[in-house]
């Protein structure tokens, strides 16, 4: 495996803009985008062989000749002819609102957003590590490099590492930015619930992240109500510039500016994500969509006095105001809860912020009134 040489760049800047000039003549519109996704994975599993793997894949944006409209294929791969085919092809092209074409604004030639933690691959290491602790089932690093193109064809060049652990008895999965073995703790606690759960309810950082993301989703995307009541520990900011966040960066995925946006504080809703600079892309099979990047939550550092600390914690949707948590252990637990009443009785944070695997960088989160069965 030759991890330096599969993950260069300028490769991968040469492709794509390949692949716009083929997508300027194919479509002759009046703007055209070309984002690039390459991702290299490693992968060592407790009684398997590694494995790694190489993916990439290319999706291109024209600009209807009416300018109100955005058509969106996706290939995968970088084949120039493939891309063609498939735009020729595209009569009912899937759609994406015109505001996220980042047209007609003066960005620099070209823009870089490197990773700033380790990249550098060294298996041995890894094998090491993960061979101390029983506890530790697989671990993955992975790398992606993603290239846009705008349509003044202007470069946009992101990189970002990543690596996760799924550890313990009831496996949770653990992920943070970087790939190399400093900073990774020698050993996990296998964490469990045992004996009665009171309240106040206290989730961990590992626990409430999950907890944050449905609730991210719930009050700040789609129709937001500003000013509408939340619980004084729901301090939330969409920060894509955080260090340690796994996703985000200086621009968007369609090449707007990004920045932090402030969306709940002092026990009210005060923004939602929506616009330029929030523009992201789930899988380069997707069109850009405004999602949240790295939610942040406010460290307040107070200690959950008499409350239970659950360190795991599952979110289970079973309709738009039904919602179930799960808290696995011995025995696992649930609560069977609403986002509008779980956001509210957000009382307060505790101890230190971590990043989860769910993207959310969060301290743990007490919830006065939620009380597993």
């Amino acid at each position: 495996m030759d991890w330096a040489a599969s993950t260069a760049i300028e490769p991968l800047v040469i492709e794509a803009r390949a692949l716009w000039e083929r997508a300027r003549l194919v479509s002759s519109a009046p703007a055209v985008e070309i984002y690039l996704k390459q991702a290299r994975r490693w992968r060592l599993r407790r009684g398997f062989e590694p494995s790694d793997a190489l993916e990439s894949g290319t999706a291109c944006r024209w600009q209807a000749r009416d300018r109100h409209s955005v058509s969106h294929v996706a290939i995968v791969g970088t084949d120039r002819s493939h891309l063609q085919d498939v735009m020729e092809r595209a009569t009912d092209a899937p759609s994406s609102e015109s505001g996220s074409l980042a047209v007609g604004k003066e960005f620099p030639a070209e823009r870089t957003d490197l990773e700033t933690q380790d990249t550098s691959l060294n298996v041995s290491e890894l094998r090491e590590w993960m061979a101390r602790d029983p506890s530790v089932d697989s671990l993955e690093v992975g790398l992606t490099t993603e290239i846009l193109i705008g349509a003044e064809s202007w470069v946009g060049i992101r990189t970002r590492a990543r690596s996760s652990a799924l550890v313990g008895r009831h496996p949770r999965l653990v992920a943070r930015r970087g790939l190399g073995v400093a900073g990774l703790p020698d050993r996990f606690e296998d964490t469990q619930e045992n004996g009665e759960l009171e309240v106040p309810l206290a989730l961990e950082p590992e626990a409430a992240g999950p907890v944050v993301a449905a609730l991210v989703h719930a009050f700040h995307l789609g129709s937001v109500t500003i000013g509408s009541q939340v619980g004084e520990g729901w301090q939330v900011t969409d920060d894509p510039l955080s260090v340690d966040g796994l996703a985000g960066g200086t621009f968007d995925d369609a090449g707007f500016p990004a920045s932090r946006r402030a969306l709940s504080a002092g026990g009210r809703i005060l923004a939602g994500i929506e616009g330029p600079g929030t523009y992201w892309r789930r899988s380069f099979r997707d069109a850009p969509l405004s999602l949240p990047s790295t939610i942040v939550v406010g460290a307040e550092r107070s200690a959950p006095a008499g409350a239970t600390v659950v360190h795991s914690c599952r979110v289970i949707p079973l309709a738009r105001d039904r919602w179930v948590l799960e808290f696995p252990g011995d025995p696992t637990r649930f609560v069977q809860t609403d986002p509008g009443s779980l956001v509210r009785a957000c009382r307060a944070s505790f101890g230190p912020p971590a990043v989860t695997a769910d993207g959310a960088v969060t301290p743990g989160l007490i919830f006065d009134g939620i009380v597993p069965r």
